[in-house]
């Protein structure tokens, strides 16, 4: 004789599944959307205060004050300290750093390469803070992804550099 499975109601399957999936299937289509526009908001706000910030950090001149703490580490490496305010813009936020990291018009593009490949490895603060936004529901740490992003920002730089020195496919100098 076939045993034929016996029927269960939906309510029985859904108490069986583990707590995330339960929590999705009960997620509407309206929830979904609105959780993303929120989070999406939440970026841009990001971006709009940081743009803000730096703009009053130029006006004020803090952003100059700021820079001059990197002369010394530039002047070490050999980079023009002009890069310094840029550089600074893009530790605090990408696209403004790297705007103005590429108004630099150098004979040797090397150095703007190079720069460019930290700030895009690092993020910035600003994408720091969107992803502290997001993780922060969670209750993660957000210290390993900021000295990952620190790490993956140098490593960036330095591999950079060496393919820049060690390839004949480039003709920039260092």
């Amino acid at each position: 004789m076939s045993r034929i499975p016996k029927k269960r109601s939906v309510s029985s399957l859904k108490s069986e599944l583990p707590e995330s999936k339960n929590r999705m299937s009960e997620l509407s289509i309206g929830e979904c959307i609105l959780n993303s526009v929120q989070t999406i908001l939440m970026i841009g706000g990001f971006l709009l205060l940081f743009s803000v910030l730096i703009s009053m950090m130029k006006e004020t001149h803090l952003l100059a004050l700021l820079s001059d703490f990197l002369v010394p580490i530039f002047t070490f490496f050999q980079i023009p300290s002009d890069f310094c305010t840029s550089f600074l813009s893009g530790i605090f936020e990408l696209t403004t750093g790297l705007k103005g990291i590429s108004t630099f018009l150098l004979k040797d593009m090397s150095i703007n390469l190079v720069l460019s490949a930290f700030i895009l490895g690092f993020g910035g603060l600003c994408v720091l803070l969107q992803v502290y936004g997001i993780i922060s529901k969670e209750k993660l740490s957000i210290k390993p992804y900021f000295w990952g992003k620190l790490l993956q920002g140098i490593l960036a730089a330095v591999y950079t550099f060496l393919i820049l020195q060690t390839t004949c496919l480039f003709q920039f100098k260092i």
